[in-house]
């Protein structure tokens, strides 16, 4: 695993930890991480993973929090409650869609984050 830290970055031990976390749970093989704003954890991330589904590598952009709620069992009630994606809080239609974490509002996903982060990190 190539970990790229673009030039200007500054990262806290905890967000370290915490990408280091998610880049191992979702086979991450080479990526680069820059930070999107001065807030905590508000961090972008873009490169290649080992896909489950398909044999290869492939490229993928993620958002930190979004990256890791997804690293999580996130279809469980203590993540899937919190989501407001589909216009009301936990709704569920018919069978759990990553769109309905995805689309869900920023505070929202702040909150799942926090429950992921929580259980990534202990």
């Amino acid at each position: 695993m190539t970990t790229t830290i673009k030039p200007g970055t500054e990262l806290s031990p905890t967000e370290r930890r915490l990408i280091a976390a998610v880049a191992l749970r979702e086979r991450y093989v080479d990526f680069e991480v820059s930070r999107r704003s001065a807030d905590p954890y508000d961090i972008a991330i873009t490169g290649t993973a080992k896909m489950e589904y398909i044999e290869g590598e492939m490229r993928f952009n993620a958002w930190l929090p979004l990256a890791a709620i997804r690293s999580v069992n996130w279809t469980r009630d203590a993540i899937w409650s919190l989501s407001d994606g589909y216009g009301e809080p936990g709704f569920v239609p018919g069978d759990y869609d990553w769109s309905g974490i995805r689309d869900s509002t920023r505070p929202a996903i702040w909150e799942m984050f926090d429950v992921a982060k929580g259980e990534i990190l202990g």
